[in-house]
């Protein structure tokens, strides 16, 4: 039973096919983090675009406010007066922290990002009181408001500085961000093609007969080419983003393991579909907490990927053919992606969709997130016997015969 083990390894491993991917997969990697660190320069540019648009907006309310009162003067009206007063003293007061803020983002400096921040939760603070008070303020919500004064207060309170934008390669960032789609098809793909030639790939080279002849069980056989391709290719895959993250943890610095991240507060803890408003059920987790909640869906979600592709492979037998497979399913989850929201029951039986670990974490899916464990862990389970009753089947020659 060694033998055929040792066998399987040598094939992964020392196979030239495994090396190229694995060579792509890591510029990949690094191609990611160049991206994200162009974006991360870019960010601030159009933060400044986007409080451009939101002074105009201040400046027409007040505009009309003011249309307003004269009318409201003229008519001695003077509980619509005060009324239109307190939302013109609303608008103004807005209006100031926004050409404050837009200003620091203009002059933006590492070094004034608690002081940044300081502004943010003022801005924040008012706004809220505002909204509570029955203002309405652009598109802004009481939840998405009290969300940013939660994360914002507890970054202030441990004087953990921000990231610079969303896109700051921190080494924990780069995580997160290669945790969410379409950044983890990265991961996805590679995976699928290391174990894609798992079994066709016996009959391509004619290995087959020979080792179907062996005195061991197919499902022995069988096992072991599981069991190894999915070991091989985790590590091997888990290993180089290992690798990546200490190298920007050397370059750009690790980053805070107990930063705050977004986290659908139901995710493992009911049945029951997300909220239609998600936003009022999100929370926040420290960085660290939340890469710990990320890790079983990661692991089932690779099962799962081995698993399909080993079976595509014992059906399809040929490798052009499965790598085909494989690309028509990315390119059937990605146009679901674009044409239906997060909310559609499409995704209630389509096991990909646990691919987006971030979206699925943050409560943006119709299932919870231990629906889609249970849902990957049960097909998993059916390809893999499935699998096994196929192989079963087949006679030496690869036929049915």
């Amino acid at each position: 039973m060694m033998e055929l083990v040792k066998f399987e390894v040598r094939k992964f491993w020392r196979a030239w096919k495994t090396l190229v991917i694995l060579a792509i997969y890591l510029l990949a990697l690094i191609g990611m983090v160049g991206v994200n660190s162009v974006k991360d320069k870019a960010y601030w540019e159009s933060k400044v675009k986007a409080f451009d648009n939101e002074i105009t907006q201040i400046k027409n309310e007040l505009s009309a406010v003011d249309f307003e009162l004269r009318f409201a003067s003229e008519d001695n009206n003077s509980k619509e007066i005060a009324v239109l007063k307190e939302r013109n003293d609303f608008l103004q007061t807005q209006y100031s922290y926004a050409h404050r803020q837009q200003y620091m983002m203009k002059t933006y400096d590492k070094e004034k990002a608690m002081e940044r921040l300081d502004l943010d939760i003022k801005r924040d603070q008012h706004l809220l009181q505002g909204l509570e008070a029955g203002e309405e303020f652009l598109d802004a919500t009481i939840a998405q408001v009290k969300q940013r004064l939660s994360v914002n207060s507890y970054l202030v309170e441990n004087s953990i500085p921000p990231l610079s934008s969303p896109y700051e390669m921190k080494a924990t960032n780069f995580l997160y961000q290669l945790s969410g789609y379409p950044w983890v098809i990265i991961v996805i793909i590679t995976l699928s093609v290391l174990v894609l030639d798992m079994f066709c790939g016996d009959l391509e080279s004619g290995a087959y007969k020979i080792l179907y002849s062996q005195p061991f069980k197919r499902s022995k056989i069988y096992t072991v080419k599981y069991l190894v391709h999915f070991l091989s290719a985790i590590v091997a895959v888990t290993g180089l983003a290992l690798i990546v993250f200490g190298l920007v943890a050397i370059i750009n610095g690790s980053g805070y393991f107990d930063y705050p991240t977004y986290y659908f507060s139901e995710s493992y803890t009911s049945f029951t579909t997300a909220s239609q408003d998600t936003v009022e059920t999100l929370i926040f987790l420290p960085w660290s907490s939340y890469m710990a909640r990320l890790l079983p869906i990661y692991c089932l979600v690779c099962c799962f990927i081995v698993a399909l592709m080993g079976t595509v492979s014992l059906l399809v037998g040929n490798t052009a053919n499965v790598l085909s497979s494989m690309f028509c399913l990315i390119f059937i989850d990605y146009s679901f992606r674009e044409m239906f929201s997060g909310k559609s029951k499409v995704y209630v039986l389509w096991p990909i969709t646990a691919i987006g670990f971030n979206s699925v974490l943050q409560g943006k899916h119709y299932l919870t997130t231990l629906a889609y464990i249970i849902l990957l862990g049960m097909l998993t389970i059916f390809l893999f016997v499935a699998g096994l009753v196929f192989l079963n089947r087949r006679n030496l020659t690869g036929d049915f015969g």
